[in-house]
């Protein structure tokens, strides 16, 4: 059964990955547990969105850290 993980699972996967479990592992626990989702079309298709925005917000932080470091580069204290 193909799953999408919510969180890190220990020898399966990181958040956000798709993987395959055996039918009952997945249904009997980590969906019931709620780590992890049934990879349907919709469900990848919201879990990419997801990633695309969260790395968009990495590198907006990233860039404004560099705009503050090259901002105070020039300052002596």
């Amino acid at each position: 059964m193909e799953i999408i993980l919510k969180q890190d699972v220990d020898q399966l996967g990181s958040k956000h990955d798709t993987v395959t479990a055996k039918s009952e592992y997945a249904r009997n626990f980590l969906t019931t547990q709620e780590m992890a989702i049934v990879a349907t079309p919709s469900a990848k298709k919201v879990v990419a969105e997801v990633v695309k925005q969260s790395a968009h917000k990495a590198a907006k932080a990233i860039d404004q850290a560099e705009a503050l470091a090259t901002k105070l580069e020039g300052l002596f204290l």
